[in-house]
């Protein structure tokens, strides 16, 4: 069988409800380790500590409406970063590769939110996700 490499293109975050397309992200997963070596020993000894995940995502802002829809979800999600009532509050998300071949669900709280716009490419959004609790995959 062929090797078919996967590309972020058609990646997708969506967050409560509301999905964006996603440019480029990283998904940090690390776990904290305790040193608890006693003097007399040679080599450090270590146990395993807490456990803490990041995200950091940048997404397109679509310009299309749904024909049912006066607002685009895109819209009331950015109205809730703008008034901080999605800052600091927990949210699910559910991330998708391009392929679906890797699927991440939980929890997350938006730590930071971030909209770029210049004047000849697609305006964007950086999002800073602060994940609380197990990750699903």
């Amino acid at each position: 069988m062929a090797f078919v490499p996967q590309t972020g293109t058609g990646a997708v975050i969506t967050l409560a409800t509301v999905p964006f397309n996603v440019q480029d992200g990283s998904i940090k997963l690390e776990r904290e380790a305790i040193e608890c070596t006693p003097l007399s020993f040679f080599y450090k000894a270590y146990l395993s500590g807490r456990i803490s995940s990041t995200m950091s995502l940048n997404c397109y802002l679509a310009a299309s409406i749904p024909s049912a829809v006066t607002v685009s979800p895109e819209k009331t999600a950015q109205l809730a970063f703008l008034s901080q009532t999605a800052l600091g509050t927990e949210v699910a998300f559910t991330y998708r590769d391009s392929l679906s071949v890797c699927t991440y669900a939980g929890k997350c709280i938006v730590t930071s939110y971030t909209q770029t716009t210049k004047g000849d490419s697609a305006e964007m959004v950086a999002l800073e996700l602060q994940i609380t609790g197990v990750v699903a995959a």
